[in-house]
């Protein structure tokens, strides 16, 4: 089960960077607008 949750994490945390970056983009982007 441990397993699992390691792959779950090693999955979701590079998205999750993702999306946020992503988000720190659009919201400099606005700013600059």
């Amino acid at each position: 089960m441990e397993n699992l949750m390691e792959e779950i994490m090693a999955w979701t945390a590079p998205v999750a960077v993702e999306v946020c970056v992503g988000m720190e983009i659009t919201s400099y982007e606005s700013a600059e607008i």
